[in-house]
């Protein structure tokens, strides 16, 4: 009896270690994703959101989304992520980390990192960076809007003109995001006219629509709204004169369906999965920068529904080819784009 009560502990024994084992299998690689400021209302807060959850399903994977909404916070939050030691992941995102993820990166050495929508500002061995083309992104918005304002079904001609509003001015938005949409809408447009202001804060609506309302007023057709909180203000204006506007890193066509014909692509959903997957795997390349644009689909322009309903067959005819050009190599985006700078 003693024998048969001491192998049916043994057996339970077995059991729960094989339970035991077997929970903490279950999410063998953790990850936390930090986001720098508050995900509610933020352009980018669906696309990452959708990126968390198509991570947390892949095999052996649990991600934690984490927001930190105070920027003066953002260096320590990271930190404390980093001292815990429970996570073989961080991720976080956009310039504001840039100079942060080094430093907090030195002082812990055996963590892994990778920050998203931005490179940082020195290279370490426990970081990647994976870097979007903004050129490429100004691009295709200029693309979009080039044939926007030539269209007679829209009620474009020849003489109308394109603008872009920016929330305030910042190395990519000079050097990148303009020069591409200059050249975009020239691609497809020859002697295009385009308008460019400045809104001066990254939430400030009201301003923006009085830019908007000037641009329009002037002959513009479309105007590309790189505004942060500012795009509801552009998109307001565009309503107001008949106008229209293209929106930009997450699919803005809902929020105002007619007005907002299209919306150019930050595929960061799509990055934030493939990192998280390949760091859980061991094929992360710490220590590199990686750079993605249209080629990779990382930059695309969102084909819903309404899309398809307001934005006539030969304008989005015309943009898919431009595309697969670039995804081909057939596009120098870039030599196209500084010749636009030079101008």
């Amino acid at each position: 009896m003693s024998h048969r009560v001491s192998f049916v502990a043994l057996v339970a024994l077995v059991t729960l270690m094989c339970v035991a084992i077997a929970s903490a299998s279950a999410f063998a690689f953790d990850v936390a994703v930090l986001f720098p400021g508050t995900l509610g209302g933020n352009p980018l807060a669906a696309a990452i959101e959708a990126g968390v959850e198509a991570a947390n399903a892949l095999p052996g994977v649990s991600v934690k989304l984490v927001e930190s909404p105070v920027t003066s916070r953002w260096e320590a939050d990271l930190r404390t992520l980093a001292a815990t030691g429970a996570y073989d992941l961080v991720v976080t995102f956009t310039a504001g980390m840039a100079p942060l993820v080094p430093r907090v990166a030195s002082q812990f050495p055996n963590q892994k990192f990778a920050l998203l929508d931005a490179e940082v500002e020195a290279i370490l061995g426990n970081v990647v960076s994976v870097v979007y083309s903004d050129m490429e992104l100004g691009f295709l918005a200029g693309v979009l809007a080039g044939l926007i304002a030539q269209s007679p079904e829209l009620g474009g001609s020849s003489r109308a003109s394109v603008g872009l509003i920016s929330g305030d001015t910042y190395p990519n938005m000079d050097y990148q995001i303009k020069p591409g949409f200059i050249a975009g809408a020239r691609y497809v447009n020859p002697g295009v006219q385009t308008r460019y202001a400045v809104v001066g804060d990254w939430a400030d609506p009201i301003t923006a629509n009085e830019l908007a309302q000037n641009m329009y007023s002037t002959g513009t057709a479309v105007i590309f709204a790189v505004a942060g909180g500012g795009g509801s203000g552009i998109f307001n204006a565009a309503r107001a004169a008949g106008k229209y506007a293209i929106g930009v890193n997450t699919n803005q066509n809902p929020e105002a369906p007619g007005v907002v014909l299209g919306s150019i692509l930050k595929r960061i959903d799509n990055s934030v999965t493939a990192v998280i997957e390949q760091a859980a795997a061991g094929r992360l390349p710490y220590g590199t920068v990686e750079y993605l644009g249209l080629a990779a689909g990382a930059i695309d322009i969102a084909r819903d529904e309404l899309y398809e309903r307001h934005v006539p067959a030969s304008v989005r005819e015309r943009v898919e080819e431009v595309i697969q050009q670039a995804r081909a190599g057939l596009l120098d985006i870039e030599a196209l784009a500084f010749e636009a700078l030079e101008l």
